[in-house]
């Protein structure tokens, strides 16, 4: 999990947008594979996802867990909606498909059959470590043509401020890579290569070598031209220097015919060498103050404190989950050194057994700089299911919010969109704003 959040928000974002839309949590997960398929083959920048769960579901529990989606019918199976997600159900037990259309009909025209990799790119799955926490097979050509090529945007910037660096350090030939990681009692990379016949094995490993030694210094004039905040700056200060010792750890050789580079670190330098990756990644020269907040405002140190805070949201048309995913982000971004972890839950077997989706539409819903409780308060009421409400303490008022203990993490609190039925049913303490 410290690997997790030192990806940054961005990251967070993505996996609570995940959650929220599919209800399928990261703990029930136990293999997570994402895959990406040339553009000129259907699918551009976004994944498929396949989730291995820890207990394997038949398919009808499958579809429960999903909110019991409708299917639609094809020659080939059927294709299930979930919010953004069309979702095939698998007859093997514990898996579901989660990916944009074009992609998952392909998977039921293939029969469920994996597409056809590179000849490099299949010599290094074959030497993939399946005990590894992350591995990561790619073709560099994809990352440059497609992922990051010019016109794609990121949370950080233009896509070249990734793809330059890594055309840099890759340099040309290299046709296939497979990258490791293991977080154990120390933090291991590793990462295998194929140039195929175009460049000597040796020249690669010493090009590979001589570009890493030249890191440290490119990083720290990087540093200086930035100028970070004061929130990171020790850090920034230090990031030339974690880089430098990694190097100094790093061997690179060839094993049989594959040129092979390992890294092994503490286990505590994995996740700083990727929170400052990530905050230098996020920064841009002359900024200067990245993180930083324009005027000085007092943290809130509980969540009650924190429903005081006042935001603003603008919602045109969103499903619930979606808009929910969407104010836990906004909270994280604006909001540093929070003492605790801020999240929103939707309890969808709750909302269910009233009747209610948590793919539930909300239309044309502003609040402008107004308390955060004011603000969930107005959506359980936009995407409650008896639009005749006036009044949060009405009965007919089915959809509220709640504090409880968080389930993931003992001592910490979140917020828990719930039913009144399951609040009473369970005994959880409503806000005032509910209650008559």
């Amino acid at each position: 999990m410290t690997v997790l959040t030192a990806l940054g928000p961005e990251v967070s974002t993505m996996i609570s947008r995940f959650e929220a839309t599919t209800g399928v949590s990261l703990d029930k997960i136990d293999r997570l594979v994402l895959s990406w398929l040339d553009e000129e083959q259907g699918q551009g920048t976004a994944p498929t996802v396949v989730v291995h769960l820890k207990e394997a579901l038949d398919r009808g529990d499958r579809s429960g867990l999903l909110g019991d989606p409708d299917a639609e019918e094809t020659e080939n199976g059927s294709v299930f909606q979930v919010g953004d997600y069309s979702t095939l159900i698998p007859e093997q037990a514990g898996v579901l498909v989660f990916g944009s259309s074009e992609p998952i009909h392909a998977i039921l025209e293939w029969g469920g059959k994996p597409p056809l990799l590179r000849r490099t790119m299949s010599q290094l799955q074959k030497q993939s470590d399946g005990d590894r926490h992350v591995n990561i097979l790619m073709a560099p050509s994809f990352l440059f043509t497609t992922l990051f090529r010019d016109g794609n945007s990121f949370y950080f910037g233009a896509a070249t401020k990734v793809r330059e660096p890594l055309q840099w350090l890759l340099g040309e030939g290299l046709e296939a890579i497979l990258v490791s990681f293991h977080f154990d009692s120390v933090f291991y990379v590793e990462a295998r290569m194929s140039a195929g016949l175009t460049l000597d094995k040796r020249e690669l490993i010493t090009q590979m070598r001589d570009r890493m030694n030249e890191i440290p210094d490119k990083i720290e004039n990087y540093i200086v031209n930035i100028n970070p905040s004061k929130h990171w700056r020790a850090l920034a200060f230090r990031f030339p220097s974690m880089i430098r010792f990694l190097h100094e750890q790093t061997r690179i050789q060839v094993e049989g015919q594959t040129p092979v580079l390992n890294i092994v670190l503490p286990l505590e330098a994995g996740p700083n060498i990727l929170i400052a990756s990530e905050l230098s990644l996020a920064s841009s020269p002359g900024a200067g103050n990245v993180g930083e907040s324009p005027t000085a405002t007092t943290v809130p140190q509980t969540i009650e404190e924190l429903l005081k805070s006042s935001m603003s949201v603008d919602i045109p048309q969103q499903d619930l989950n979606l808009a929910i995913a969407d104010i836990v982000t906004d909270v994280r971004s604006s909001i540093t050194g929070l003492p605790f972890e801020f999240d929103i839950k939707i309890d969808g077997n709750d909302l269910m057994d009233e009747g209610i989706t948590r793919n539930q539409a909300i239309r044309d819903f502003v609040m402008e700089n107004q308390p955060l409780e004011e603000i969930l308060t107005g959506i359980v009421m936009k995407a409650n299911p008896v639009t005749t409400v006036q009044s949060p303490t009405e009965k007919d008022q089915k959809l509220v919010w709640l504090i409880t203990d968080d389930p993931l993490k003992a001592g910490n609190k979140i917020i828990l969109l719930t039913t009144r039925k399951a609040a009473e049913t369970k005994q959880y303490t409503l806000p005032a704003v509910f209650v008559e």
